[in-house]
């Protein structure tokens, strides 16, 4: 079976990466010039990675052009989740240009509770449209996104990178069952990626029993977070982790995982 990378990132070596110092996503230690999309095919395709999402790179802000290229480039292996001015008068416009490229997910990046009403205009046209909204959670909690589900019940969500719940030792376990209490909201899904930031494998294997149960495979999908994976391990790291160290999933969830969750939401 031919499976789908849901969270991937290209950028050109032509454009200064210029991180938005408000967003708090920063690059690794070791810094990534480039990270063209044939490098990307390179290192997937000997894991039958044969289709991808890409995500906009925080470095081009709302400049979505050089995502847009590359789909333009390679329109039966690529889609894309592009970032968007919430504050932008001409949204509805911009989304219906987007929508005519066959772009059908929009990102939001690190909010706070108080912030919804600004993100209103954007999530009523992606609940009206059927887009996807692809979420980066930096906060505290995930009481934005169970307001944003709330209110727009129909609206398909993904958490990207497990909620990213990793980022704080101390904080984990309690984001943890936060994140599988939302399961409980039905438009939400959940990304099995960026497991690279997590040492043992008895954790990500917890991880993904308790999103199992919560979940089920229908609202998880797989994603290499490509190519901050491979400055530790390789980009069948990433794949392996369903593949092969999660013995406890069927073939039939794998595959639902690895591809028919992201074809789903993503190519269909």
């Amino acid at each position: 079976m031919n499976y789908i990378d849901s969270h991937a990132y290209v950028w050109s070596n032509d454009k200064p990466l210029t991180l938005n110092s408000n967003n708090k996503l920063e690059l690794p230690p070791k810094k990534i010039e480039f990270s063209p999309p044939e490098l990307l095919l390179r290192n997937a395709r000997p894991s039958s990675v044969e289709k991808f999402v890409l995500v906009q790179a925080p470095k081009y802000l709302y400049d979505n052009s050089y995502i847009i290229e590359q789909i333009q480039r390679f329109p039966e292996i690529f889609k894309a989740i592009l970032l968007i001015d919430p504050s932008n008068n001409d949204i509805s416009y911009e989304i219906n240009t987007f929508s005519k490229l066959g772009i059908n997910a929009f990102r939001i990046i690190n909010t706070q509770i108080n912030e919804l009403e600004k993100y209103n205009k954007l999530l009523e046209i992606a609940q009206n449209n059927n887009h996807i909204i692809s979420y980066s959670n930096q906060t505290e909690n995930f009481l934005f996104l169970k307001n944003v589900s709330v209110k727009y019940p129909n609206l398909r969500i993904v958490i990207e990178n497990i909620g990213n719940i990793y980022n704080d030792k101390k904080t984990f376990d309690v984001k943890l069952n936060q994140l599988c209490e939302l399961s409980s909201n039905k438009n939400i899904y959940v990304q099995l990626s960026g497991f690279h930031a997590i040492e043992f494998n008895n954790d990500k294997i917890n991880i993904i029993k308790k999103l199992i149960d919560s979940y089920t495979d229908k609202r998880l999908l797989w994603g290499s977070n490509y190519p901050f994976q491979i400055l530790e391990k390789t980009y069948h790291d990433s794949i392996s982790i369903i593949k092969l160290i999660s013995s406890f999933l069927s073939e039939k969830q794998k595959d639902q995982i690895l591809s028919n969750t992201a074809k789903k939401l993503f190519f269909d």
